[in-house]
Parts: C-alpha cells; structure tokens; sequence
C-alpha cells in the first residue's frame, strides 16, 4: 500500500518513470501473495492514473477492460476502487473524443458515487464536466454553463496550483464563451487552461492538444490564419501519437480549411489525404459521409493544382 502511494505522488509530480518503477516492483509484490485482493485493483487504478497523466487514453480504456474481471471491482466492500475504476473510463473515452460514451459512464458513476462520495470530491468535479461537455456539444449552452459554475468554486477551493481540475473547467467554459460569441474572452480563458494543463502534463497530453485544437479554430474564425496554422500543427503531432483518430479527423478537417484559406493547396491536400487514410484506417463506417466529401475536396484541389 504504501509503495502504491508513493505512485500517485509521483505521478502528480511528473516522476513517470520513477512510477513506472514502483508500479512494476508493486506488480511483482503482489504476484507473490496468496490473496492480493484489493492491492491488486488498486495497482491497476495506479496505472490508468500514470496512462491518464500521459494522455494515453487508448491505454486506459485497454486496462479497464483487463480490470473488469477482478473481483475486488464488484465487491460491495470496496465501492470506492468501482467508482474510480468507471471515472479512468470515463475520462479515456472524453479523451477519444468518444463523448456520448463517456457521458453514459459519467452519468452512471455519478448517481453510483451519491452518498458515497461528497460533492467536492475530485472524482465527482471531473465527472461533472465531462456531462457539461456533453451539454456544450449538444448546444445546450445554458445547461452547460451551470454545471460547469456549480462545481468550478468547490474546485478551486481544493487550492492546488494549476489546478489540471480546474484548467478542465476553464477550458470548457472558454468553449462556452466561442458559441455565445464572446471569442477573445475564449482565446484568454483557454490560454490560461492550456497553460495550467502544460505545467501539470506537458505538451504531450490529449487534454493540452484538445485546447490547442479550439485555439486554432477560433484563431481561424477571427482571420489569424498563421496562427491558426501553428497551434494545428503542434495539435496535428499529438492526436496522431495518442491514438486518438477520431480526434484527429476533427483536427484534420480543420486543417484543410487553414490551408485553403491561406492557399496553400499542398497543406490543404495533405491534410485532406491524412485523414482519409485516417478515416479508412479506424473509422469506417460511422465516417463514411466525412470521408466522401474529404474524396471530392481531394479531387477538387488536385484540379485546383494542376491549373
């Protein structure tokens, strides 16, 4: 146990290989016990937490797969190590883009965690803005926007510096000021998100590249082609290493319309030919009506460059 917490220490710390490490010596203590019970599922919730930290969620959503034949996951005496086990899913399947998913996951473990867990609890924070994403890409503003102001003050008051908690918050809440047409207020509050997220995880994590993302679309709204370009390419990088293709459809698309603003039709054609072979290769066929018109945008530029 207490190796295992060290772990979570680390992690915050962003000492993954020291706990990568420690999980792999906690690994080979446990294997040596005639009944490992909960040591067991809770060295498994150390690693979705490291896989999360690193924005693997592809990864997460494998371990909780391995996890669900564990039985210390049903027992009614360890309902604590349930719930966190059904938020790492939750949260890997947001960080696929996979968001009518995750709200189902989020949902259920949120009315499984009344009782059990209090309001400002992290768990019950993090799954409350995954539901209010969920709202925002509905075009339930309002909704949206109260969910995400009724858990933003319990999770500031945890008082953490760059809070990842409360950069998530901020994050959405920027996505909420773009659809209510206030975009400079948005470019602010998802610098500062963005920022935050960078000092808890790096460049290299979803959450970081997901920001990066609504950065360039709204750099594109407002007329900042180059800019625009810039944060697609730093974003383009990381879906693309995470796994994320779903993600990177979105990104792509995107980025075709950056390039063709800008006349660049090589960019514009190579984004176009990424995310068919993206689309082809993970997507079919819920992707069948966006890689038809990637097909005749592809052909409409390979006619625009050869004039």
């Amino acid at each position: 146990p207490d190796r295992l917490a060290a772990v979570h220490g680390l992690i915050q710390a962003r000492a993954f290989d020291r706990a990568e490490s420690q999980l792999a010596q906690a690994a080979e203590d446990i294997a040596s016990l005639s009944d490992a019970g909960a040591l067991d599922a809770l060295r498994r919730l150390r690693v979705m937490e490291l896989e999360l930290a690193q924005g693997r969620s592809a990864r997460v959503l494998e371990e909780v797969e391995a996890a669900r034949s564990v039985p210390a996951f049903e027992s009614p005496d360890h309902v604590h190590l349930a719930l966190e086990l059904r938020f790492y899913e939750a949260n890997a399947l947001a960080g696929l883009g996979r968001i009518p998913e995750a709200e189902l996951v989020a949902r259920e473990t949120m009315d499984a965690a009344e009782g059990v867990l209090p309001p400002s609890h992290s768990i019950r924070i993090d799954l409350a803005t995954i539901l209010a994403r969920a709202h925002l890409e509905r075009g339930e503003l309002d909704a949206g926007y109260e969910l995400l102001e009724s858990v933003r003050q319990p999770a500031l008051e945890r008082g953490i510096e760059n809070d990842p908690v409360v950069a998530r918050i901020d994050g959405l809440l920027g996505r909420w000021l773009r659809e209510v047409g206030r975009p400079k207020e948005a470019l602010e509050r998802l610098e500062s998100a963005r920022s935050a997220l960078r000092w808890s995880y790096g460049d290299r994590h979803h959450d970081v590249a997901e920001l990066t993302m609504v950065l360039a679309r709204i750099r594109f709204e407002e007329g900042d082609l180059d800019r625009a370009w810039e944060e697609i390419q730093a974003a383009r990088a990381a879906f693309r290493a995470f796994n994320s293709p779903m993600m990177r459809a979105y990104l792509l698309e995107l980025a075709s319309h950056v390039a063709s603003a800008r006349g660049d039709l090589e960019g514009k054609l190579g984004a176009l030919e990424e995310n068919l072979e993206n689309v082809e290769t993970h997507l079919f066929p819920d992707f069948r009506p966006q890689w038809c018109v990637s097909q005749m945008h592809r052909g409409i530029t390979l006619g625009e460059m050869d004039r």
